[in-house]
Parts: structure tokens; sequence; C-alpha cells
């Protein structure tokens, strides 16, 4: 966060209840001071003074116009962006069974006419596809997710190698079944990993190189 904003941490001076934390910094000469207000707009158990629990109730002040910030909008700052040469073709494949790899997923994709365009568009790549690690950050929102997977139970934030992934509805009850769950730190997530009760998405791309 401290990337996104571009302040830092020293900078911090208040906090309530662990739900608001209050900035101010004085700027340079290309930029204004400032002040920032982060505010945590959930609803959530939170100990307070005596040791009693409380509730957070800052979602009914949001401004209607305010912006709620997502754990994947900060995700990939220090990252360079893929160049677009090496986006071409790609592709986002939600795994057809649970426990799969995104690697396997990849390598068994099929593409559709879809994937493909127009009815003059080139034959699918030869030498197949192959997951694209750092592409993670394009399909680690809800809108990805539920483009290719169910999500029947919603989708929300977590943290799992595999993620972001759908959780199958024959699931336990305390794993979300049903539930899709986007990445807080999609920068851990990994090709080879695979869950026994998600369904992985995946960024597959054309295969490159001049191998069989």
């Amino acid at each position: 966060m401290a990337d996104y904003f571009h302040i830092w941490h020293e900078w911090y001076r208040t906090a309530h209840a662990g739900c608001l934390h209050h900035f101010r910094f004085g700027g340079d000469a290309n930029r204004p001071p400032a002040e920032v207000f982060l505010v945590n707009v959930q609803d959530f158990p939170s100990g307070n003074k005596d040791g009693h629990a409380s509730v957070c109730r800052y979602r009914a002040l949001k401004p209607p116009n305010a912006r709620v910030f997502q754990p994947h909008d900060f995700a990939g700052l220090s990252r360079p962006p893929l160049p677009a040469a090496e986006l071409k073709g790609l592709v986002m494949v939600g795994a057809p069974t649970k426990g799969q790899n995104c690697d396997d997923v990849c390598h068994a994709h099929v593409p559709s006419s879809t994937d493909l365009g127009a009815a003059q568009a080139p034959p699918p790549p030869k030498r197949g596809y192959v997951c694209e690690p750092r592409a993670f950050d394009m399909v680690n929102n809800c809108a990805a997710l539920t483009k290719e997977l169910p999500c029947e139970t919603g989708c929300e934030s977590s943290y799992g190698l595999e993620q972001p992934a759908y959780v199958e509805p024959d699931s336990p009850k305390d794993a979300l079944p049903g539930r899709c769950l986007f990445s807080t730190k999609v920068a851990d997530t990994t090709c080879h990993t695979s869950h026994p009760l998600t369904r992985r998405i995946c960024p597959c791309v054309p295969r490159r190189g001049t191998g069989p």
C-alpha cells in the first residue's frame, strides 16, 4: 500500500480499533501536501480496551463515491508489466477438476473458437500451452474468477499458493465450499501448486521456442 499511495510507514499517525489508519505527509515539488485515510469498511469483531468484543461499523460511514480497494489492487506494483509480445495468445483457463496444477491445466488445454477469435484466425499452437506465472495478476480478481468458474457463494480474499481458485461445493464447511478466492499475495502463487479441494484458474500462453 505504501508503494501505491507513495507514502512511507514512518508517516503513520493514528489508528482506531484496527479499522482506521491516518497518514499525513508533506508532498514535494511535484505533489502537494495531502492526507490519506485508510478505512476498513468490513464489519468484523475487534477487542476493545476492556477485552470485550466490539464491531467496527465504518461501512455505514463510507461516502457513496469512495473507492473500496481490494488486496489485488496492490499486487504486482514492484514488477514490470509483461511485454505485449509475451501476452500474445494468452488465455484464462479454469481447471476442469479439483486438485490440478496450472502446468497440467495449460498443457492439456485445447483452444476454443473464442480463444482463436474469427474464423480466419491461425490454427492452435503446435507446441501447446504453458502456464505463465507472471500473468497471475491478471486473473487474481473476482471478475476473472466468475467468468471461468461457478463461484456460487461469492468471492473473497484469501491466501494460498494455488489461489486464485474455486472451492468445490463438496468441500468441508470451514473450507468455504462454492466460494472463489483471490490471493492477498499473488506474487507467491505458482504454476505447479495444487490443492485437493480447489479448481484453479490458470493464465496459459502458447509454448515458445524451437523444440518439438
